[in-house]
């Protein structure tokens, strides 16, 4: 990240990431605008040049930020063997994230699923171990005891991770759109506990399920 920019106050480099963010995840790498950009950030277009050169460093600056941003809220260990409970963890810890930072959830996914051409390699590998350490940490020691017998554990953790992925998905497309709004958080959250307990009784094991 340019010194430069390091150097100007939190609060105005949050504004200016924000809106790099915002742009790359609306727009697809060659249609993104430094136009919109700055009218976004409120700098001038001389000033985001100064900071970071071209488009292609602004994109850069912004993948570096969104990783070292997760990386000060990822999860070193989980108490739990509890698969399920581990998945609802990171559940809440991505609600929580989306609620202070939309904007970097929303350039983290597109960038996941998106051109990664533009990035260079430390970049790119440096995602690529980040999601390695987050996978391995997440069914490092998994309690497989509490799994039905007749599905292999391996398969069910597979069905759970694909289940909350799409979950997720959901009730973060319901925030975007407003349908989802913080005074209706609680409402979500009592949904939230009656998906979790549906999902045990499919997966788990009678006795281990809640019934």
């Amino acid at each position: 990240m340019n010194e430069k920019f390091l150097k100007i106050a939190p609060d105005k480099q949050e504004k200016i990431m924000q809106a790099i963010c915002e742009e790359f995840t609306e727009h697809s790498y060659d249609d993104a605008s430094t136009n919109r950009i700055v009218e976004k950030a409120g700098v001038s277009k001389g000033t985001l040049f100064n900071y970071f050169g071209c488009k292609e460093g602004m994109y850069h600056a912004a993948v570096y930020h969104a990783i070292e941003f997760f990386k000060r809220h990822e999860i070193h260990e989980f108490e739990t063997g509890d698969f399920i409970e581990r998945c609802r963890i990171l559940a809440e810890l991505d609600m929580k994230i989306y609620q202070e930072a939309p904007y970097m959830m929303n350039f983290l996914a597109s960038m996941y699923v998106g051109d990664q051409t533009h990035l260079p390699t430390d970049i790119t590998e440096l995602f690529g171990i980040g999601l390695s350490e987050a996978l391995e940490r997440l069914y490092r020691d998994v309690d497989y005891a509490l799994f039905r017998i007749d599905v292999e554990p391996t398969t069910l953790m597979k069905i759970i991770r694909y289940t909350f992925d799409g979950y997720m998905k959901d009730i973060v497309e319901q925030i975007r759109i407003g349908s989802l709004t913080i005074d209706k958080f609680e409402i979500f959250i009592d949904d939230y506990d009656i998906f979790l307990k549906e999902l045990k009784k499919l997966c788990y094991r009678a006795e281990d399920s809640g019934e």
